[in-house]
């Protein structure tokens, strides 16, 4: 009996280490094949096809697309579809997005260990449709300060009390232009100028005879308004004002010291719409000091250019702390949107005028306050919504392209009235001013980005 129970006893005492045993490897299992599936997951390697091994060091490539659905090719190769993560070896790759019916998408990515790169492609159709937006003629135009509205002369219409000031209420797709003044011949509103207000409700109308202040949404008889003029110095400073203080804002997001190079070495100054990007055209030959921000895993692998070619439009983006070069600048029109440093002094982020936009001459008062603004004749490239895009006039074409000046592609290559090019303020859109008649007036039309 005393055998049997020894036994028994052993019997216990091995059934419970077999069961800690395996416990033990099963937590083992379950531990390595999570740091496996973690690993994986990250790229640190995957099977290589080409000899059947375990391939460390791989990194990922997130490839999307508007619209979805496209091919991806790598280095000429068909490799996978848009919104898909591709891993790759690290190295530098040659991406290829396509789609039927649409502009291919091209750019050289670095791929990194471990991290993920992008590759964001918006492809825009061959044959985009275009919409009037104006059936009887737009001349003279001016786009508010906030891009949302259009304000343009008319004076086709067969009904007299019709021609005068229209605004065109880009917000409103649906909104047809409503007239806000009328035509009264004592005063000659084809050659009126315009400043608009910084919050883009109201607009001061210059014209040789009478300088009016119309509201964006009243309709307004000329003969019963004021004449603004001896009131005009008071308004542009409170105007000014407020234009000091959102730049203020605005300048807080670039660093100071790539602020302070760029300001010294460079004019036409221009922000995007998320502020952390600025357009502008060197004038000196300065370099930007490196690591002005902490660098950031997977950047924009784009070749850049920190030394400044004058005469050359650069883009320098504050959020990765890269300067791009976009070319040759056709012209320069010293745009005072953040001013010159002989016009600032800058002390940490806080920056004081120096300089107003306001003259004694009025002629050059209305030119600051069009070129701070960011008049669309002034601007060799102008901000998509996005602040990832540009699009501008290349050749006689209207071209959009990425923000680094990587993929320019061809939108429109038909006729253009007065240089005239605005984006949409829901970056769907290309505004254009043309005439398809030779006996018609040029009216303005919408080129659909999207299908």
């Amino acid at each position: 009996m005393s055998t049997n129970k020894t036994n028994k006893k052993e019997g216990r005492h091995i059934q419970n280490w077999a069961g800690i045993i395996y416990t033990i490897c099963s937590a083992l299992i379950i531990l390595a094949g999570t740091f496996i599936a973690v690993r994986w997951a990250k790229g640190d390697f995957r099977l290589d096809e080409s000899n059947q091994a375990i391939s460390k060091e791989t990194g990922l490539l997130h490839a999307t697309s508007i619209p979805q659905g496209a091919q991806v090719y790598i280095n000429g190769n068909l490799t996978s579809a848009t919104d898909d993560i591709i891993y790759l070896s690290p190295g530098e790759y040659e991406v290829r997005i396509q789609k039927d019916g649409y502009s291919p998408w091209q750019k050289t990515i670095k791929i990194e260990q471990s991290l993920v790169s992008q590759a964001n492609a918006m492809l825009y159709p061959y044959s985009p449709s275009l919409t009037a937006l104006t059936f009887t003629g737009a001349s003279n135009i001016s786009v508010s300060p906030d891009g949302q509205k259009l304000l343009y002369y008319n004076n086709n219409i067969s009904t007299k009390n019709k021609n005068g000031l229209y605004l065109l209420d880009l917000t409103n797709s649906s909104k047809s232009p409503t007239q806000i003044s009328d035509n009264d011949s004592d005063f000659t509103l084809a050659e009126a100028q315009y400043i608009w207000s910084p919050d883009s409700s109201e607009i001061l109308v210059f014209t040789p005879e009478r300088t009016f202040l119309l509201k964006v949404n009243t309709m307004t008889n000329l003969q019963s308004s004021p004449d603004m003029t001896l009131q005009l110095k008071t308004l542009l400073q409170s105007w000014e004002e407020d234009i000091l203080a959102k730049e203020k804002q605005y300048l807080e997001k670039i660093p100071l010291a790539a602020m302070q190079t760029i300001i010294d070495n460079g004019t036409d100054f221009n922000l995007s719409p998320d502020t952390q990007k600025l357009l502008y055209i060197a004038t000196g030959s300065a370099t930007l000091a490196d690591g002005l921000v902490p660098p950031l895993p997977a950047s924009n692998s784009y070749p850049e250019q920190r030394t400044l070619k004058p005469g050359n439009i650069f883009l320098y983006d504050s959020y990765e702390d890269k300067n791009f070069n976009l070319g040759a600048a056709a012209t320069s029109s010293a745009k005072l949107l953040l001013a010159d440093i002989n016009t600032l002094e800058l002390t940490a982020h806080n920056i004081m005028p120096m300089q107003t936009l306001i003259s004694d001459d009025e002629e050059e008062t209305i030119a600051n306050f069009n070129r701070y603004y960011g008049d669309y004749r002034n601007q060799t490239w102008q901000w998509l919504a996005d602040s990832t895009h540009l699009v501008g006039i290349q050749n006689g074409s209207v071209v959009i392209m990425n923000y680094d000046g990587s993929n320019p592609t061809v939108i429109y290559s038909g006729p253009l009235a007065d240089s005239f090019v605005l984006p949409y303020p829901d970056g769907n859109k290309i505004l254009i001013l043309t005439s398809f008649n030779p006996d018609s007036p040029a009216n303005v039309y919408a080129i659909e980005l999207k299908k």
